[in-house]
């Protein structure tokens, strides 16, 4: 059984989100990964990012999730 044929037998049970997913899948897949077309000003950024997460720099999302919500309903009034 080929490739294709294998992933059509798979996807036989899948639902129309599911299949739309896995369309959505394969088109990402065939793009170049962001690492190797992102600017280095942003590839410096996401280093930062991931040193301060790992020296334990971070907001826990309760709190950032909560603050956008403040904003938010400030914004309505």
């Amino acid at each position: 059984m080929t490739k294709h044929q294998q992933l059509s037998e798979a996807a036989q049970v899948l639902t129309e989100d599911q299949i739309d997913g896995l369309i959505a899948y394969a088109h990402y897949m065939r793009n170049e990964p962001v690492y190797s077309t992102a600017s280095a000003d942003l590839l410096r950024s996401v280093e930062r990012g991931l040193a301060d997460a790992a020296a334990g720099r971070v907001t826990p999302a309760d709190s950032v999730f909560k603050s956008i919500d403040e904003k938010l309903a400030a914004r309505v009034k």
